[in-house]
């Protein structure tokens, strides 16, 4: 296997912890009985989505360092996704910490919107990969 395959497999395989664990927060995030599960999640995912989060955007950029990319354009706009996916799951992380410590915070009527958001950023990010315009 070379440094590149490597360097794809890892990138792939942090994506896909990373996404799926944002989409499963965004699904329970609206619901106002689940705190609980929000505390759990809270509590075994955070790290290990924020930790494929780290490692999606550093094999990522490793990746387009080896392979040469960082000259071209589709690169910059995949960044630009990636890096938006990354402030997603920031916002994602604050709710979930305000859920679980303010008692009675209510969740944000805009949060039943983010699953939609992140499968629009994680589908547009994975056709510019693909393409490459």
């Amino acid at each position: 296997m070379s440094l590149h395959e490597f360097l794809k497999v890892m990138h792939i395989l942090a994506v896909v912890v990373w996404i799926g664990g944002m989409l499963a927060v965004a699904l329970i995030l609206p619901r106002p009985s689940d705190k609980s599960i929000v505390a759990v999640m809270r509590a075994r995912l955070s790290i290990a989505v924020s930790c494929a989060m780290f490692a999606a955007l550093i094999f990522g950029l490793a990746m387009a360092v080896h392979a040469g990319w960082m000259g071209q354009r589709w690169i910059h706009a995949k960044l630009v996704l990636a890096f938006t996916l990354a402030g997603v799951h920031g916002v994602i992380t604050g709710q979930m910490r305000r859920m679980t410590t303010v008692d009675g915070h209510p969740s944000p009527s805009w949060l039943v919107h983010l699953p939609v958001v992140i499968g629009t950023l994680a589908l547009a990010t994975i056709a510019v990969a693909v393409l490459k315009p």
